[in-house]
This record gives C-alpha cells, structure tokens and sequence, in this order.
C-alpha cells in the first residue's frame, strides 16, 4: 500500500512541470492592435525608409517623429502586421515571442531586424537594417509604444 501512494506522489510530481508548460502557453501576451509611440533612430546612405537619405556614415541623419505598429495578426507566439512611419514609409514585418519575459524578435521585407520587449501594453521595439539590394542605406532606431487600441 505505502509503495502505491509513494508511487502516485512520484507520478503526480512528474506530471506538474507538463501541467506548467500548458499554463505558460496561456499568459502569450495577446499583441493584435494599434501600437504607437515615438522613434529614435539615425541612418546613413541612399535608399528607402523612415529617415532623410541625407544621412553620412562621418554625419548620420538623426531623427525623431511618430510611428504606428498594427499587429493584425497572431497564432500563439508569432505575430505579424505593417509599421508606418511619420514621412508615409510603410513596412511589413512579422516576429515572435521568445523567452519568459516577452522577448521580441522579428524581421521586415525591407530586411530590418527588430528585437525588443513587451510589457502589459507597453512595448519597446527596435531595429537594425542593412541595405538592401540596389541601396546603400543602414538604419539604426528604437521605438517606445503604448497600445492605443
């Protein structure tokens, strides 16, 4: 008898981090919205993007203004959506989620790499692009959102 309750206590524990696994998967922060903020960024080179192309790798073009990331859709850990920019330039990107404190990574069609983190309907996204064909332009910017809806 002693060995069976030990044996289902055994069990029982063996169960929980399943159990846990299956709750994490639950707290995903649902992103599908409007988030806008403020970017800080500079670049330097020829090509298209949220800056001036006037920018120099001995001057870069440094700029402030706003920015709007619609998530428009997400299946559990990834997500996707458009970013448009205060001078009317417009991105598709997609990410993911990764890691326990809702770590964000992500790439757009321009080749941007993005990374950041989100916290209750706040997020902090930034970005790194290197050029893409035909172009000679590096962009260097970070973005604090709040979602507005």
């Amino acid at each position: 008898m002693r060995k069976a309750v030990v044996a289902a206590i055994v069990a029982a524990f063996a169960v929980l981090p399943v159990t846990a696994s299956a709750d994490d998967k639950d707290k995903v922060p649902n992103l599908v919205g409007t988030w806008e903020g403020e970017l800080h960024g500079m670049s330097a080179g020829k090509g298209p993007g949220p800056r001036g192309t006037d920018g120099t790798w001995e001057k870069p073009a440094m700029e402030e203004g706003k920015v709007i990331t619609r998530v428009t859709g997400q299946q559990g850990n990834y997500f996707w959506g458009v970013r448009e920019f205060t001078n009317g330039y417009k991105v598709n990107f997609m990410g993911m989620l990764s890691g326990p404190n809702a770590e964000v990574m992500g790439i757009a069609e321009s080749g941007a790499h993005y990374w950041g983190k989100v916290s209750d309907n706040k997020m902090q996204l930034c970005v790194a692009h290197t050029p893409m064909e035909g172009f000679k332009r590096f962009d260097l910017s970070c973005s604090n959102l709040t979602r507005s809806k």
